[in-house]
Formats: structure tokens, sequence, C-alpha cells
């Protein structure tokens, strides 16, 4: 079944009409001071896991640029519009996606796949963990993954949000899996950056997400204040082309009270 899944979606994405693609960047900023990390309480394990005292995740900002980690950018077609995938992502379409436990936390914090593609939760850790994933499309599930061992998982649907990976066993550790039925999906970097590439020209709506305040819901970019309802923003990709959106300024109070 895996084979056949496979076959039609690399067929799907050779054969897609050619619409002509282009290029998506930019970069988020948190528009005030880089807040102080949080450290997390270790409430087990405490030999291992205090090796590297683990440190909140849900709000990343670097001290230089102001830019913040983890906003996550993808594009939301609207209901029955089939998105063309450029035939470059085919070479990944069956790829192992890992999810790591290490250090007592999950690498990487946000960890994206397709339907297509198989999870593979590993453990570097001396001592076991285990992952639970709330999911809404498909099968929630919760498994023990022992030290230096793995377990795999396979999805049939896309998932409307990134959905929480928590550990049961350490219950400080939190991560986020995103699943699409295609490859448009941006994680900003430690400096708040992404780079979409090969993306279909013409006018999309693409979502902004954040775990702290959820969908984004305003911003000021270039120097313009702007409202994104649900998180939603219309870009216009140009064939051939990099489309900037230049640099987005996000307000400290979207994010305050929310860790």
């Amino acid at each position: 079944m895996a084979t056949t899944a496979t076959s039609l979606f690399a067929t799907a994405e050779i054969r897609a009409a050619d619409p002509g693609w282009g290029r998506l960047k930019g970069q988020f900023v948190y528009n005030g001071d880089p807040p102080a990390r949080e450290m997390l309480t270790i409430t087990k394990d405490i030999e291992v896991c205090s090796k590297t005292p683990p440190m909140s995740e849900a709000l990343l900002v670097d001290s230089q640029t102001h830019g913040l980690a983890n906003v996550i950018l993808w594009l939301d077609p609207s209901a029955n519009t089939t998105v063309p995938v450029h035939p470059s992502y085919a070479a990944t379409a069956t790829k192992k996606i890992v999810l790591d436990n290490s250090g007592c936390r999950f690498e990487p914090h946000v960890c994206v796949m397709r339907p297509t593609q198989t999870l593979v939760i590993g453990n570097k850790d001396e001592v076991d963990h285990s992952a639970a994933v709330l999911l809404t499309k498909n099968d929630s599930f919760n498994v023990v993954v022992s030290k230096q061992g793995q377990q795999e998982r396979h999805f049939k649907f896309s998932e409307k949000l990134p959905a929480p990976v928590v550990c049961p066993i350490h219950a400080w550790m939190k991560g986020y899996l995103i699943v699409k039925d295609h490859p448009y999906v941006a994680v900003t970097d430690a400096k708040g950056e992404f780079d979409l590439q090969n993306v279909p020209a013409g006018e999309w709506t693409f979502r902004v997400w954040h775990e702290l305040p959820a969908y984004i819901p305003e911003a000021e970019r270039n120097g313009t204040a702007e409202k994104w309802t649900g998180g939603k923003l219309t870009v216009k990709i140009v064939d051939g082309k990099a489309t900037a959106l230049g640099t987005i300024r996000l307000k400290p109070e979207l994010f305050a009270g929310k860790k």
C-alpha cells in the first residue's frame, strides 16, 4: 500500500500542470527586548536530564537580530483546490523524517512532514521516553521509545494545525508535528528567517502560526500595520522571481501570559 501511495504522489508531482515557480522569503522579528528563557523543572531521571538543563523553547528570540524562531508559515489552499508541486520535491516523497528525543527534549522542536513520508521517533538518551501526539485527522498515539531505540509511524491525512508532541514520562518536554499534503511549509530559523523554494506561481493564502498565540492575528510589515484574520496572509508568487515579505515585526503582547 505504501508503495502505491508513494508512486501516485510522485506521479502527481511530475505531471502537475506547470504554473511557473517562484520563491517566498522573509524574517519574523520580536518587536521588543528579547525575553529571558524560562528554566524548566526536571522531575524525573534527573541524573540524565540535568546534563543539559532544559529551558523553555516556547519563545526563542535572537539576542542580536531579535529574530523569532519557530514561526510556522504554510500554504493554505481553498477547498477543492489542488496545490501544484514542483518535481524537485518528488525526491523526498518517501523520505524518513526523524523526530529525536535528545537531551530530554524533542529535536527538532517543530517537525514537518508529508503523509507519504515516514515519521521515525528516535531516542538518543540513556533513559526511556514516550511520544504522545494529539491528532485530529489521523489517529492519535502514545508510544514508548526505549533508550537508543526508535518507533515508526505513518499518516494518511493532512492535519489542519500543528499537533503538540509531549512526553508523559518527562512532563516538561514539548514539541510540534506538522503533517501537510504538500511541501510548502516553512519554520523560521534562529534568526527568524525562512525561505520557501519552488512555490507555484499565483495568488495564494498562507497561514502564520506560533505556539504561544497560535494564529498570528496582526503584524507590522515593512513599517505598515496589517491585520491577519485567522493568521491569513495573501501573497502573490511571481514566476521566476523571489517574493520578499521583508521584515515582519510582532508585538510582545501577542506572546504575553501564554508561556
